[in-house]
């Protein structure tokens, strides 16, 4: 019992090393305000056309690579997540993710050059 309450303590202090607290003051300062934020109909439509090339590539992925390189680079997940997620191993995962950014790509030059 004894051992638990020592481990328990050392765990609360290196999450409070690892995550110091903050002020609430300190959020608000980071936040931008209305002023700061420019959204022009230039600025929404570039995001559109951003988005849409986006999409496009994405469109000439396989459905097993899109997935994996969607959680891999559109949700930011590791490539055990992904496997566990997908059902496959953590190697494979990582395959797939770096072929559909391949495929992506060879995509993206092909609209660029037509």
């Amino acid at each position: 019992m004894a051992r638990v309450t020592v481990n328990l303590t050392k765990d609360y202090w290196r999450h409070r090393y690892r995550f110091p607290e903050e002020p609430i003051e300190t959020y608000y300062q980071t936040i931008p305000s209305a002023e700061d934020q420019s959204n022009s109909l230039e600025d929404i439509a570039e995001h559109l056309d951003t988005l849409e090339v986006a999409r496009n590539c994405l469109d000439n992925v396989s459905n097993a690579n899109r997935a994996a390189t969607w959680l891999y680079y559109g949700e930011g997940m590791g490539p055990q997540e992904i496997g566990d997620v997908l059902g496959t191993s953590k190697s494979l995962a990582a395959t797939r993710a770096s072929r559909g950014l391949l495929q992506a790509q060879q995509a993206l030059m092909g609209d660029d050059a037509a």
